[in-house]
């Protein structure tokens, strides 16, 4: 397991605890990491995520990434390598060591 801060939002994802940055409020959620147990670890790759490092499997694609995040991908908005990445490419999109990933839930509300 590994731990993501992510914006109050998911209510898939586990909350393991909660707090405030002036007027938001942030949730720590605990998402499962890739199965990496029957594999050599020369076969992972290390991409970032929000910020903080995960590691996956050599040719994950975008889609199996939010799955394994438990990421409904109706809900998200991607920044993928310093550039918005628009949802006609994710189903292409195979991670690289070292791409950088930002996340955002949308948030519905009043």
């Amino acid at each position: 397991m590994f731990w993501l801060y992510h914006p109050i939002a998911a209510a898939q994802q586990s909350e393991c605890g909660s707090y405030k940055i002036g007027s938001s409020d942030y949730s720590l959620f605990r998402y499962p990491m890739p199965d990496l147990i029957n594999h050599d670890v020369h076969d992972v790759i290390v991409v970032q995520v929000n910020g903080k490092l995960q590691q996956c499997l050599p040719q994950t694609g975008l889609l199996a990434l939010f799955d394994q995040m438990g990421l409904n991908p109706r809900l998200i908005a991607v920044e993928y390598n310093g550039e918005i990445l628009h949802r006609q490419y994710w189903q292409d999109t195979v991670l690289q060591p070292g791409d950088r990933l930002e996340i955002v839930t949308i948030v519905g509300g009043g």
